[in-house]
């Protein structure tokens, strides 16, 4: 079985895996500085109810079914804050290396796939925080240069065009798991069929030579982890 993406090895961290919390005891606060930079970026906090810290049950058990990744995402988050999202057939999140720990995420309807919708923001945010932590010890990126970013819709500089290369695989990766290892049902099994050829069109959008041209050998073997694990999934999901 292909490498899971997000077994990277972070210099100088401990091997062992911290303390595995539940999402929904952990805390929604968001420090000032953070709560005015996501309103400069049009991102509305609102507080947690009790029913989102039952989807956010929800979807942590999903993602423990998992054990590995669990243990990644249990490492990289401390804190879940929740945003509004007007349009529920879209969900949003987001988080910044300035503030470790710290994801945001919309809660999607009570539907079918609600669960697997959320739990798919917190692993892309988790996976955020994780990649950031090997870029504290690690260069990725050797040079300025940008590269189209399908998710942008724009040019933007190969960091963040491999940090979304990276968090979208990690996605795939986990949802082919899930489907593979029949931990899905079945409107959560198409979903996730849908999503991972969803990412795999994205990702066919990158100009892979401009981005591999600015990467360093680190961020090369990053990309090959995240670009094998889509490839692997999307050939599995078919």
């Amino acid at each position: 079985m292909i490498a899971a993406p997000w077994a990277l090895h972070v210099q100088g961290e401990a091997a062992e895996a911290r303390k595995l919390d539940r999402l929904e005891t952990m805390p929604d606060n968001v420090p000032t500085e953070a709560a005015r930079i996501f309103r400069q970026l049009n991102l509305e906090l609102t507080p947690r109810t009790a029913a989102d810290n039952v989807a956010l049950a929800r979807a942590g058990s999903l993602i423990s079914r998992i054990p590995d990744l669990w243990n990644v995402v249990a490492m990289r988050v401390n804190r879940v804050a929740i945003l509004h999202c007007a349009d529920q057939c879209y969900d949003v999140s987001h988080s910044d290396p300035a503030w470790p720990g710290l994801i945001c995420v919309s809660m999607p309807p009570s539907t079918p796939v609600g669960d697997l919708r959320l739990a798919e923001g917190i692993i892309h945010e988790a996976m955020h925080h994780h990649l950031s932590a090997v870029e504290a010890t690690t260069s990725l990126v050797a040079s300025n240069r940008a590269a189209y970013s399908p998710w942008k819709m724009s040019e933007r500089p190969a960091s963040g065009v491999l940090h979304g290369t990276y968090v979208f695989g990690c996605i795939a990766h986990a949802l082919g798991r899930l489907i593979n290892e029949g931990l899905l049902d079945a409107s959560q099994s198409l979903h996730a069929k849908n999503r991972i050829s969803e990412i795999g069109k994205e990702l066919e959008f990158i100009d892979h030579e401009i981005l591999l041209a600015a990467l360093t050998e680190k961020g090369r073997h990053v990309h090959a982890l995240a670009i094998g694990a889509v490839r692997s999934v999307r050939f599995e999901s078919k």
